[in-house]
């Protein structure tokens, strides 16, 4: 059975997010300049084709979302001057406070740690996305 799950906030920072009604999310966080500019651009220029689609176009404003996504996997996976998360030590805290989350504010399914960006899938238990994951940015920022 294939998930749509409706799109209840969506919001740009530097690159776009969507919160959903069931709280399954696959998210990607990348550490600063891990995307250089010429990418930013690029993502942000999607993001604005997406913001341009009307509301009822679902199919046109899922196909903007797998480009967005394929376009950021493309220049992290090239990342060359951001790879501080492949020293075990701060991979290691990144998993610690990951595992720390899980069953607190996150159902984990599975995470993974590049040496640019860490990819997770969980599910939201109460708390909304955006302040979920800023907690959790400042918490391994710091």
């Amino acid at each position: 059975m294939i998930r749509k799950p409706e799109t209840i906030a969506y919001w740009r920072g530097r690159l776009p997010h969507w919160e959903v009604t069931d709280g399954r999310y696959f998210v990607t966080i990348h550490l600063a300049g891990a995307i250089p500019q010429e990418g930013q651009d690029r993502i942000h220029s999607l993001g604005s084709a997406y913001d341009e689609l009307a509301d009822h176009d679902h199919e046109g404003r899922h196909q903007v979302r797998r480009r967005i996504y394929a376009e950021m996997e493309s220049w992290l996976d090239r990342a060359e001057y951001v790879a501080h998360l492949q020293r075990s030590d701060v991979a290691r805290m990144i998993g610690e406070s990951i595992e720390f989350r899980h069953r607190r504010t996150w159902n984990v399914f599975e995470y993974v740690v590049m040496p640019s960006h860490v990819h997770l899938f969980f599910e939201l238990l109460g708390v909304g996305l955006k302040g979920s994951l800023e907690q959790f940015k400042r918490w391994t920022g710091h």
